[in-house]
C-alpha cells in the first residue's frame, strides 16, 4: 500500500507539471435573457417555498429547460430577530429588515417583480410599507405582497362569498377575515386551526387541509349558505403539490385559491407573463 501511494503522487505530479492553460474557444454561446426574473422575500422559517414555486415554474410551458422564454427566480431568506412565532409581535421586529433582504436580491435591475411571501406578515405590516421596502432597491420592479395577491385571486375568479381556513390563532385569523371584508368579499364559513409556528402549519397534512375543507363545505350546506370559492390562507400551508388544488376544485365545484398559487399569479401577471400552468388549479390555468 505504501508503494501504492507514492505511484498515485507521482501520477499527479507529472500530470500537474504537463499541464498547460487552454484557451477558450474563439465564440462563446451565451445564453438568452430571461423574460421575467422573480423575486422573493420570505421568513428564515419557510418551509415550502423552494419546494413549490420552482415546481409551479417548472410547469409553465414557456418556461421549460434554459431558452428563451424562461422565467427565473431569486428567493432571499429575511432576518427574524423577533424569534419563529407567527405573529403581530415577531413581525414588528422583522419589518425593519425587509429592505435589507430586498437588496440581496442580486444582481441588481434584474428583478421584474418582487413579493414579501407570508400572508399574515404582509396584511400585518401593511402593504404600502412592505412594497415601499421592496422597491428601495429595484425601483424599476413590480411589487406585491402575499395578501394583496390573495385579494387579487379571488376577485379575478370573481369570489364574492368565501369559506376560508386558515393554520392562524385567533388574532391573525380574524384579522384576515377583515382584509377580505374590506375587499367585498364575505366569509360565512371559516375555521382556524390555533398553530403559531411555520414548522407545525407546515407539518399539516395535504388530506387534512382537504379534511378542513371538507367541512366547511358541509356546513354551508347544512346552514343553505351559497358559496363561491375556498381560500386556503397562508404560504406554510401544504397546497401546491401537484394535483392537489385541482382535485379540491373537482370536490368543492368552486374556485379554490391559496395563498402560494396566489401569489406567483400575480407576479406573473405583473411581470407581463400570462401563461397558463396546469397542474394547480384553476387560477393558474386561466
Amino acid at each position: 500500500m505504501p508503494g501504492a501511494r507514492r505511484g498515485v503522487g507521482q501520477l499527479w505530479r507529472r500530470h500537474n507539471c504537463s499541464a498547460s492553460r487552454v484557451a477558450p474557444p474563439a465564440e462563446l454561446t451565451t445564453c438568452p435573457t430571461d423574460r421575467a426574473v422573480l423575486g422573493l422575500v420570505c421568513l428564515p422559517t419557510d418551509q415550502l417555498v423552494e419546494e413549490e414555486v420552482p415546481a409551479m415554474l417548472a410547469a409553465l410551458p414557456a418556461g421549460r429547460g434554459h431558452g428563451r422564454g424562461r422565467v427565473g427566480l431569486r428567493i432571499q431568506r429575511l432576518s427574524v430577530p423577533g424569534g419563529d412565532a407567527v405573529d403581530a409581535s415577531t413581525f414588528a421586529t422583522a419589518a425593519h429588515h425587509i429592505n435589507a433582504a430586498a437588496a440581496h436580491l442580486r444582481p441588481t435591475g434584474v428583478v421584474t417583480a418582487l413579493s414579501l411571501s407570508c400572508t399574515s406578515m404582509s396584511m400585518t405590516i401593511g402593504d404600502d410599507v412592505v412594497k415601499g421596502s421592496l422597491c428601495a432597491e429595484h425601483p424599476d420592479a413590480a411589487s406585491t405582497t402575499m395578501a394583496e395577491s390573495v385579494v387579487r385571486a379571488l376577485e379575478f375568479r370573481n369570489v364574492k362569498r368565501c369559506a376560508v381556513l386558515t393554520p392562524y390563532e385567533q388574532g391573525l385569523h380574524e384579522s384576515t377575515l377583515s382584509l377580505l371584508h374590506n375587499n367585498g368579499i364575505s366569509t360565512p364559513v371559516h375555521m382556524r386551526l390555533d398553530l403559531v409556528r411555520d414548522v407545525d402549519m407546515s407539518a399539516v397534512s395535504p388530506s387534512a387541509i382537504t379534511a378542513c375543507v371538507q367541512r366547511l363545505m358541509h356546513f354551508a350546506r347544512t346552514a343553505e349558505v351559497d358559496l363561491d370559492g375556498v381560500l386556503v390562507c397562508c404560504s406554510a400551508l401544504r397546497t401546491c403539490e401537484p394535483g392537489f388544488l385541482d382535485a379540491l376544485e373537482a370536490e368543492t365545484r368552486v374556485p379554490v385559491v391559496s395563498s402560494q398559487q396566489a401569489q406567483l399569479w400575480h407576479l406573473l401577471r405583473l411581470a407581463g407573463v400570462h401563461d397558463p400552468i396546469p397542474g394547480f388549479g384553476s387560477l393558474l390555468r386561466s
